[in-house]
């Protein structure tokens, strides 16, 4: 089937894996002596008193890193925004051209344009939007364009946004000779892409595949690979695009038969700007628990899964002094 290219508005937004986080919090205790504020009756429309204490007056915060600057927070369950004021100058941030932008917090409001920067809280990262710098001339700043290839099985996206999806993952490694990440097999993650602030969830199911090996020895053994791999689709590769999304993405969408792909003058100027449907079709919170289900159900079909310390010397790695016999099997 003919590939098709689409412009992803921004990808991997909450790329997080579904593991514990530990956190260095701090409590501190705060003097008051609790406050009033004034409402007004829903019905009566008449003033009255409700009382409000501050219990404990225990507030935590915990430290996150915001354009290479350390900034010290109140983890505040109450607030949707994020509101920071630096010390120093964030040399790590990138400002646009967009704006100016009103942004209102509190009693007062902050007004420029929009300026972005790697965020880090603990060992989750959020890919930094210059990190997609697209090998399509036409394409704007920040956005990557993207091949939706039926007759691949895995998708190849840049190595920044690979890492960030499996590098926090305990036992996970990279092993350079296949270029794969190779990951527990109990790995799950919440993993979204984002076309036109349209938001497809990915099953965790497609996050990694079981594949099962024999050993030398004659040692059988199961372990598993990241569907999401690292790949240079730079110029001196393929033009034009930036990542090829095969069926680890599209087991997770419904493709309407409605294509146009656009059309050109005689003069070879764009008529009509070409498009593809879209219809997401999984639900996040269930392919979770159908994830458990499935994975443990596989598992138990299988050769044993490998620990990640023997995993290099079972697979011949150059990490054990050897090469990889390549003789894996999916499932």
């Amino acid at each position: 089937m003919k590939p098709s290219s689409l412009l992803v508005s921004a990808l991997a937004s909450g790329i997080l894996p579904s593991l514990a986080l530990r956190l260095p919090v701090e409590r501190r205790t705060v003097a008051s002596k609790g406050f009033v504020v004034s409402a007004h009756g829903c019905q009566t429309g008449n003033k009255g008193q409700l009382g409000l204490v501050n219990v404990k007056n225990n507030i935590y915060f915990t430290n996150i890193t915001l354009g290479g600057v350390e900034v010290t927070v109140n983890v505040d369950t109450g607030s949707t925004n994020l509101v920071v004021v630096p010390q120093s100058h964030m040399t790590g941030a990138n400002s646009t051209n967009f704006g100016p932008v009103l942004e209102g917090y509190g009693g007062g409001v902050a007004v420029d344009n929009i300026s972005y920067a790697p965020f880090k809280l603990g060992s989750l990262r959020e890919c930094d939007p210059g990190e997609l710098n697209s090998s399509a001339a036409d394409a704007p700043k920040g956005k990557a364009v993207v091949v939706l290839d039926t007759g691949a099985a895995m998708s190849d996206i840049p190595s920044p946004i690979a890492d960030a999806i499996y590098e926090n993952v305990p036992g996970a490694f990279f092993a350079d000779e296949p270029g794969l990440w190779i990951v527990p097999c109990n790995t799950t993650a919440n993993f979204t892409l984002d076309f036109a602030g349209q938001e497809y969830p990915v099953h965790p199911l497609d996050v990694t595949q079981v594949l099962s090996d024999t050993a030398k020895d004659g040692t059988q053994f199961s372990f598993c690979v990241g569907m999401w791999q690292p790949f240079n689709l730079g110029p001196t590769h393929f033009g034009g695009f930036d990542m090829l999304l095969g069926d680890a993405f599209l087991r997770n969408v419904y493709t309407a038969c409605i294509y146009n792909y656009g059309n050109i003058s005689k003069e070879g100027k764009p008529t009509a700007t070409p498009y593809i449907q879209l219809l997401s079709t999984t639900n996040a919170s269930e392919a979770a628990h159908d994830f458990k289900v499935s994975r443990k159900k596989q598992l138990s079909q299988l050769p044993p899964e490998a620990p990640a310390s023997e995993l290099p010397c079972l697979l011949e790695l150059s990490s054990c002094n050897g090469t990889s016999n390549g003789t894996a099997q999916a499932h």
